[in-house]
């Protein structure tokens, strides 16, 4: 399990799709690609890794949830006022995921952390980046209003 901290007006974009990062490649999504002389092929082949300017983006989680929305870097914070009380709010989302085993990198902290670092976890393992798509799976929306 891990956590990924989010803005408010990333959640339905998120959903929508069913899995973290900004990219819109498709690992199914194939080149027509020249059949490389001597291999069997006489026409051209496809090849099904988008180009690199398609891969999509490093997602950056933690398995720390304080890490992962401590910061209004990796999980900002949104202002509203109940319309009946007339009270000020705000909201902060992080996304719960699964991960796949061996499929980030661990390091320390790429941000300032705002507060002090989670005493559960090692500071050399708090961010996790992967880069694979489909290596997250989303298991729940965290919300906390203050």
């Amino acid at each position: 399990m891990a956590y990924h901290g989010s803005s408010v007006g990333a959640v339905r974009r998120v959903l929508d799709r069913g899995e973290l990062g900004a990219g819109s490649a498709s690992i199914l999504s194939c080149r027509p690609l020249k059949a490389e002389p001597g291999c069997g092929y006489g026409e051209s082949g496809e090849n099904c890794v988008p180009p690199r300017e398609e891969q999509p983006p490093p997602v950056l989680l933690s398995p720390s949830l304080r890490h992962a929305a401590g910061t209004d870097a990796l999980a900002s914070k949104v202002q509203f006022r109940d319309p009946k009380s007339q009270r000020p709010y705000q909201a902060q989302v992080a996304f719960q995921v699964c991960v796949r085993p061996g499929s980030y990198t661990p390091g320390p902290p790429s941000t300032a952390v705002g507060g002090p670092p989670d005493p559960h976890f090692s500071p050399a393992e708090l961010e996790w980046v992967t880069k694979e798509k489909g290596a997250t799976l989303l298991y729940a929306l965290l919300v906390r209003v203050e």
